[in-house]
């Protein structure tokens, strides 16, 4: 994986807030980027069978690309936590609440549990 890689979560980070921000029916954007978008990307990119070599593997061991990416979710994930309550306590509606829920569980939980994860092995 390119070290790039690790900031993509940074585009859903984007559409979230977006969703939080907008109204309904907009408010499912994230919703719809992650079950619909995301598994057409990966059809269309494929599965990539290959093993790092021993080389590559020592050198993403010894990278600095993971953990700024790893604060920069911790960061992130608190912020959408914060934002989605704010709006969840000045909605009115139950369909707005519980789009807000999904797109707040989605985004902690979904990219959360691949996060920490990625700290267990650190």
């Amino acid at each position: 994986m390119r070290p790039w890689g690790f900031y993509t979560f940074l585009i859903y980070f984007m559409i979230t807030i977006i969703g939080l921000l907008l109204p309904l029916p907009f408010t499912l954007l994230p919703a719809i980027f992650i079950f619909m978008v995301i598994p057409i990307v990966d059809l269309l990119v494929g599965i990539d069978k290959s093993n790092p070599s021993t080389e590559q593997e020592r050198a993403w061991r010894e990278s600095h690309v993971w953990a700024p990416a790893l604060y920069l979710y911790t960061l992130t994930h608190f912020m959408i936590l914060a934002m989605g309550g704010w709006m969840v306590s000045s909605s009115e509606s139950w369909t707005a609440v519980f789009c807000l829920a999904l797109i707040v569980g989605l985004y902690t939980g979904g990219l959360g549990i691949t996060v920490a994860h990625e700290l267990c092995h650190k």
